[in-house]
């Protein structure tokens, strides 16, 4: 690791610490505000739960990074099924200046993948047989190593983020045994403790979810992306971009879990990296293209900042316009706000009631099946009971009108219900 990758580390390590640290105030919060302390006290007690969460966290990442790596169940020496792969990568090793213990093997799975882990001794790399079985030339699997070799050389951050996690969630699995032992006391339950367990429990659990979006953002959109960079330089050439081109055409599944995956999606690194080779190292003056680059990204930073400017006086003039229409409603109805807004809910109920009509004379000329008919007039029915409780709010007079249709609404719940269950038996025997 280079000394300003190792200062990014400290000073990542001492900020996730700090943010973990947070959770087990708002744990003892509550206990905090019912004993009225001096401002004094309290900064005390906060700086000493943050220091008794910072020094395991702390020692947890000094105990890790020293720790070896359990070689069995990685699957069969690299080295040993294809000698011809040694050379190369050792070379790899030494421009890196990887001097730690680095193992690699190659597993069972057949899929186009490879997965690397690493530690400031110790280093794993493991190769799906995916890539040697398919038509996959030599050049590409030694990129793919290159890729795996930037998160061994690099590998202080991806710990830190794994270790956290595994912290947190181990907290919150205990949290979750001690809400059910609330849960199921009548003591706990008398004196509303289920309660307080069951908010620590939602607390856990956004700091785990918050937690696994930015440790994913983190993952695609740096590290990833620089061990791409890295298997480029020192292949000097772009075939790992062929890797991603058979899978451009399976990736809009990627973009529904783009939060969650630890990978951008295929089409988008395969541009990435024709975009980068093609600066590099097809262009003359890599420092004319560096600058193309750097220009680039301040103009659409720019535009970015000019677009989040336009949307905030957009949504003041939104305001306005929608104050401004809201008053000459209400003025039409000589200032009484109750009268319009349930005049103005009538309207657009009535308008629902319109729409789903229209749609349930297309299913009858569609000849749709009975299901969804059945749910459209339900549908319809709700709205328009609803349209007639507005009326009837309205009109207190009109009072016979609003029970009709949520009988009917009723019925043909009924009706669908019954209908669904008849279906789902002819289902079964079928």
């Amino acid at each position: 690791m280079s000394k300003i990758y190792r200062i990014i580390t400290v000073a990542y390590l001492l900020t996730v610490g700090w943010f973990v640290s947070l959770l087990p105030k708002l744990i003892i919060l509550p206990f905090l505000v019912t004993v009225q302390l001096s401002d004094h006290v309290f900064n005390w007690i906060d700086y000493i739960i943050t220091t008794s969460v910072l020094l395991p966290v702390i020692i947890i990442f000094i105990k890790k990074s020293r720790e070896p790596f359990t070689l069995e169940g990685r699957g069969i020496p690299l080295f040993k099924v294809y000698p011809e792969y040694e050379e190369p990568i050792n070379n790899y090793l030494q421009q890196l200046g990887i001097i730690k213990r680095v193992d690699f093997f190659v597993n069972d799975n057949y899929d186009i993948n490879a997965y690397a882990v690493g530690n400031a001794k110790y280093g794993i790399v493991s190769l799906n047989k995916g890539l040697f079985v398919s038509s996959i030339n030599k050049d590409i699997i030694l990129a793919v190593v290159c890729h795996e070799l930037h998160h061994v050389k690099n590998w202080s951050i991806t710990l830190i983020n794994y270790e956290i996690h595994n912290l947190i969630k181990s907290v919150y699995q205990k949290l979750q045994r001690v809400d059910e032992k609330a849960n199921n006391s009548k003591i706990s339950k008398l004196f509303t403790l289920n309660t307080l367990t069951s908010l620590w429990i939602f607390c856990s659990f956004m700091f785990l979810f918050l937690v696994s979006i930015s440790f994913n953002l983190y993952r695609i959109l740096i590290d990833e992306i620089l061990a791409d960079k890295l298997a480029i330089d020192l292949t000097k050439s772009r075939k790992f971009a062929k890797l991603f081109r058979e899978d451009k055409q399976n990736v809009l599944g990627e973009f529904d879990d783009i939060i969650f995956n630890s990978h951008l999606p295929s089409i988008m690194r395969y541009k990435i990296i024709n975009k980068y080779y093609y600066f590099k190292y097809i262009r003359k003056d890599w420092r004319r293209s560096r600058a193309i680059v750097i220009s680039i990204l301040i103009s659409v930073t720019g535009t970015l900042y000019m677009v989040n400017k336009s949307l905030q006086y957009t949504s003041k003039l939104g305001d306005v316009i929608i104050n401004m229409a809201t008053k000459k409603w209400t003025e039409l109805f000589n200032g009484n706000t109750h009268l319009a807004l349930i005049t103005f809910f009538a309207i657009i109920t009535g308008g629902c009631v319109a729409w789903n009509i229209v749609k349930i004379v297309r299913a009858f000329r569609l000849n749709k099946v009975w299901i969804e008919k059945l749910r459209l007039i339900t549908i319809s029915l709700f709205f328009l009971s609803l349209c007639f409780l507005c009326i009837v709010a309205i009109f207190p007079k009109l009072k016979f009108l609003a029970i009709p249709p949520l009988m009917l609404m009723i019925i043909m719940i009924l009706i669908t219900k019954i209908y669904e269950k008849i279906i789902k038996r002819k289902l079964k025997d079928f």
